[in-house]
């Protein structure tokens, strides 16, 4: 059996997402608490998480991570992808403070990405 990287299962998830997204948008006659219950049970059906440790600025800019500013490589990590991050990451706040938790992330954000980051694997 071949073991699935990181990436790939970022994949998955973003493309499961969209899927459930869009099923949510377009079947009218689900109403809107099946289409509700779609989008906010999808975490616990997927039940998985992910290390972006390890991705390239490639694979970050393929995922929609964004850029805070040009002096920082810092990579901010799409909203989509919140409920999904690992524990025991160190990511890196806008301000620069650090954490290795999620649940002390703000979920907050702007132009569809956390104020959390993580530095790109090949920052260059």
């Amino acid at each position: 059996m071949t073991e699935v990287s990181e990436f790939e299962v970022a994949r998955r998830i973003r493309s499961l997402v969209l899927q459930h997204a869009g099923e949510s948008m377009v079947y009218k006659s689900w109403g809107h608490t099946l289409a509700s219950n779609n989008m906010t049970e999808l975490p616990g059906r997927i039940n998985t998480t992910v290390d972006v440790s390890g991705f390239t600025k490639e694979q970050f800019d393929q995922l929609g991570f964004g850029t805070w500013d040009e002096d920082t490589p810092v990579r901010l990590i799409p909203l989509w992808l919140f409920p999904f991050l690992a524990e025991g990451v160190e990511y890196t706040a806008i301000d620069g403070d650090k954490i290795t938790k999620r649940e002390q992330m703000d979920s907050d954000h702007r132009f569809g990405c956390l104020s959390f980051g993580i530095l790109p694997a090949n920052p260059t």
